[in-house]
């Protein structure tokens, strides 16, 4: 992206936008992430179950 845009936040920011490869990557990460469980957390200590 750096490379094809610049180094500059605003330019960098630009290359994301509908990025093919920055999307599948998310979804990878959120995928592993699912995976494991958030320590503290219990649906009974949820304020707002909705």
């Amino acid at each position: 992206i750096q490379k094809e845009y610049g180094k500059l936040l605003k330019d960098f920011n630009k290359g994301l936008v509908n990025n093919k490869d920055i999307e599948n990557l998310k979804v990878q990460v959120e995928k592993f992430a699912d995976s494991f469980d958030m320590p503290g957390f219990t649906l009974e200590s949820m304020k707002y179950k909705e």
